[in-house]
């Protein structure tokens, strides 16, 4: 708690402002069908901000999206549970290495 608190006190208070008045407008559940990258939606069971079962919705929306949920996890799960949230998206990345090599 006291590492999420530091890190929510660094953020300018006109800067936390601008994102929550953006995310009251912001909706685009309707082109979720035309992610075609890799996408990994992570969240962990115990999120009241965003919803375990909403995300793994969300995930069965975008076509080749990996949902992968923490249990016993809150919102912010790479600092309540760091070993467990990197070991989910290490896994993920290595698995979509080749996907998203950039070739020129």
């Amino acid at each position: 708690m006291e590492l999420a608190r530091d890190c929510m006190a660094r953020v300018p208070e006109a800067t936390y402002r601008a994102t929550m008045l953006a995310l009251l407008g912001f909706d685009k559940r309707n082109t979720l069908k035309d992610i075609v990258v890799p996408t990994l939606l992570l969240s962990g069971s115990k999120d009241k901000n965003a919803l375990a079962p909403m995300m793994a919705k969300m995930a069965s929306y975008i076509p080749s999206a990996k949902y992968v949920e923490l249990e016993g996890v809150g919102h912010l799960a790479n600092l309540e549970c760091p070993g467990a949230f990197n070991a989910a998206l290490d896994s993920f990345l290595k698995a979509n290495a080749a996907a998203t090599q950039v070739t020129a």
